[in-house]
C-alpha cells in the first residue's frame, strides 16, 4: 500500500495536469463540433445570407435553432448587415465587408482554423 503525502499528491496532480494537456492536444484536431463564438455565428448568417434567403435556409445552412435565430437576426438588422424584404434576409454591402474583415482576421490570426476561405 502507498503512504499518500502531500508532496505525492502534489506529483499526482502534476501528473494528471500533464495527462490531460497530452490527452487535449490531439483533442482539438478531432473534435467534431467545437463551440462557435458569437462572431462565427454572425459570420456564418451573414454569409448564408450574402445573396439573399429566409430564415429557415438560414436556420439550417448556419447550424441554428429558431429562436437563436430570431436574436442574431434582430442584432444584425439593427446593425445594417443584414435586411430584410419581406421573408428574405440578405447582407447589406456593410455585412458582405464585415464578413470580408472577420475573414481577414481568422487568416491572420487563426491559421490553422481557417479549412474553407469563404468569398
Amino acid at each position: 500500500m502507498v503512504e499518500l503525502r502531500s508532496e505525492n499528491l502534489v506529483e499526482l496532480q502534476e501528473g494528471f495536469g500533464a495527462l490531460d494537456q497530452l490527452m487535449n492536444e490531439g483533442d482539438h484536431q478531432s473534435k467534431s463540433r467545437e463551440q462557435r463564438s458569437k462572431l462565427d455565428i454572425m459570420a456564418d448568417i451573414l454569409f448564408v445570407a450574402r445573396n439573399g434567403a429566409n430564415k429557415t435556409e438560414i436556420v439550417y445552412k448556419a447550424n441554428l435553432n429558431f429562436t437563436r435565430v430570431r436574436n442574431y437576426l434582430t442584432y444584425l438588422e439593427t446593425r445594417g448587415l443584414l435586411e430584410r424584404s419581406g421573408p428574405v434576409y440578405q447582407s447589406t454591402a456593410k455585412g458582405k465587408e464585415f464578413l470580408r474583415e472577420y475573414q481577414q482576421m481568422k487568416k491572420i490570426l487563426l491559421p490553422e482554423q481557417i479549412k474553407m476561405v469563404r468569398p
